[in-house]
């Protein structure tokens, strides 16, 4: 039986949140140490999709970019409530 897309989306998200538990708790609470995790652990799940899925680098390269203006109109958005 093949996986319905939220069953996927499930798993990912799960996944993820996994993944972003285990570096906030590597990072402690020091500022410095935290954005370094932060930049380290984004570069490396970052090079280790697009090995796996290296056909699809360009449609990647383009979620990435909107990822990045997502991010920063949603900080914009908290800094200004």
């Amino acid at each position: 039986m093949v996986p319905t897309t939220d069953a996927i989306s499930e798993q990912i998200s799960s996944l993820s949140d996994d993944f972003a538990e285990r570096l906030s708790s590597i990072a402690g609470r020091d500022g410095n140490m935290r954005t370094a995790v932060l930049k380290s652990g984004l570069r490396e799940i970052v090079w280790a999709v697009a090995e796996r899925f290296a056909d699809d680098k360009q449609e990647m390269a383009e979620m990435l970019s909107l990822m990045s203006d997502l991010v920063r109109e949603h900080n914009g958005a908290e800094a200004s409530e």
